[in-house]
């Protein structure tokens, strides 16, 4: 009946559809604003992060197959595997930016009661996206060997992960798009939508991937490539259906020709700081990953294969971080900071709540959730001390992500990027490399490294989110427009 109903709206959207979407975003946010009432905020955080929190694990959840039945075909592949995807987040570390500044304006506009600027803001976000992934799509491929061996791949892993890329820089294009649209919906306040595509998107995934990963049901066995193929093929059908599903609602509208420089710099200066930590984060994990590829292989297939395992965690919880962007970009969009903030702590609540179990779950069954991804000797030994940090970052990590959503709607993206640089930079890196390699120190160490930096990343963002002084803030006595709310120009710096 719910698909019935959703469809249905469709006869709604023509002629009318601004005033369908106004009559929406006064709906969505009256839920938003008229009741501060704890039990009423949860319920609201609640309907809005878990559809994303969904979405992210199936989004996420293609990759972490890929490692459980890649983990099969020995250490080499998982490590290729693993440094893919580092490489893939660099290839993505733009379209990042433009995808959070989108969410970002839309959910302003959205607060604002503006449907035109919010689906302007939507074009340029999309549009500009498009553009840096083509460039993506021609560049990564000649350069793919060299960051390869620039974290201490051997020549078996690193032929491995070109053969895995390949099929990446092919579909790239889809991936950048499915990941702006995903955030658009978002900030429109629609989570739901996209978790119902990535479900879809996940389940082909999983029959295109199995068969062509191990060469079963007739199929040729392609290894490692047929993971990468199985992830461009649904990835490109989900972008065709929320494609369609977006244009037909007008959440959003790709017209160049009528490309507007203002649009186009209110997305870039509130995404350009996400750019920059995910610019600072890809690269620490760059030199991470020599890091630990200096100590041994499987110490760096434990590592990723231990992040997987943390998706199951951290996944849900930046699905709470994003609800929180949504929230605080909307509320302080209607003016409502008082609003934001609360909504912000709340979901900090119960995030920590969450991330408290599967804390828990990895401290005491932390061998049992490694065996589910390999059976490598070696990678085990590694990862049964690994998931005992992990257990021990859980509440820093959702203190870090889910303050870090809410200034990224509050405008604050700078705040979080300097943390980023300062922190993985200045601690993780410098503990990591001086004990394992001057100090020929344990490999625990470099684990020790990662949960510092995070609780040290939660204590930042806290004091700065208790600092009030936000760039959206509404000031009382001056009106606010979104133009005059982005971060200013040396921001980029």
């Amino acid at each position: 009946m719910k698909m019935l109903r959703f469809f249905n709206w469709s006869k709604y959207v023509g002629n009318n559809a601004d005033t369908f979407v106004s009559c929406r975003l006064r709906r969505t946010l009256s839920h938003m604003t008229a009741s501060t009432g704890e039990r009423s905020l949860t319920r609201i955080i609640w309907t809005l992060s878990w559809p994303i929190a969904g979405a992210n694990l199936l989004m996420r959840g293609a990759g972490i197959v890929d490692t459980a039945m890649v983990g099969r075909l020995g250490g080499t592949a998982l490590a290729a595997v693993g440094i893919s995807q580092i490489i893939t987040f660099a290839a993505l570390v733009i379209i990042q930016g433009f995808a959070v500044g989108g969410q970002v304006m839309v959910a302003f506009h959205t607060g604002a009661a503006n449907p035109h600027r919010s689906r302007a803001a939507a074009g340029a976000a999309l549009s500009s996206s498009i553009a840096f992934s083509i460039l993506a799509m021609l560049i990564m491929p000649r350069v793919t060997p060299f960051l390869a061996r620039l974290m201490g791949a051997s020549p078996a892993v690193t032929a491995e992960a070109v053969v895995y890329l390949e099929w990446i820089w092919i579909f790239i294009v889809f991936r950048s798009i499915l990941v702006v649209i995903t955030r658009l919906f978002q900030g429109y306040g629609d989570s739901r939508t996209p978790l119902w595509v990535t479900g879809g998107v996940t389940i082909i995934h999983v029959l295109i991937a199995y068969p062509l990963i191990f060469g079963v049901g007739g199929f040729d066995q392609w290894g490692v490539a047929g993971a990468s193929f199985a992830t461009g093929v649904s990835e490109c059908a989900g972008v065709l259906v929320l494609w369609i599903i977006g244009v037909r609602r007008r959440i959003f509208e790709l017209r160049i020709w009528r490309f507007s420089y203002t649009d186009f710099a209110e997305v870039w200066k509130t995404g350009l700081p996400t750019s920059g930590e995910r610019l600072s984060m890809t690269s620490m994990q760059f030199v991470f990953a020599r890091i630990l590829n200096s100590v041994s292989q499987a110490a760096f297939a434990a590592f990723r294969v231990g992040v997987d395992i943390q998706a199951f965690s951290f996944l849900p919880g930046l699905g709470f971080a994003n609800a929180a962007t949504t929230l605080v970009g909307q509320n302080l969009g209607a003016k409502k900071q008082d609003i934001a903030k609360k909504s912000a702590l709340v979901t900090l609540w119960m995030t920590s709540g969450y991330m408290a179990i599967m804390g828990l779950s990895y401290l005491f069954f932390g061998n049992y959730w490694f065996r589910a991804f390999t059976t490598d000797t070696a990678v085990l030994e590694h990862g049964y001390v690994f998931m005992k940090y992990a257990a021990a970052m859980q509440l820093p990590l959702a203190a870090a992500m889910v303050l870090s959503g809410a200034l990224r709607g509050a405008g604050e993206n700078r705040w979080v990027m300097y943390a980023s640089v300062i922190f993985g930079w200045g601690v993780r890196l410098p503990l990591a490399f001086v004990a394992t390699n001057i100090l020929n120190g344990s490999i625990q160490w470099a684990w020790f490294s990662i949960s510092l930096d995070w609780t040290i990343r939660g204590i930042w963002m806290y004091l700065r989110f208790r600092s009030d002084h936000w760039r959206l803030s509404p000031r009382p006595t001056i009106p606010i427009k979104p133009s005059d709310a982005m971060p200013p120009r040396e921001a980029a710096t």
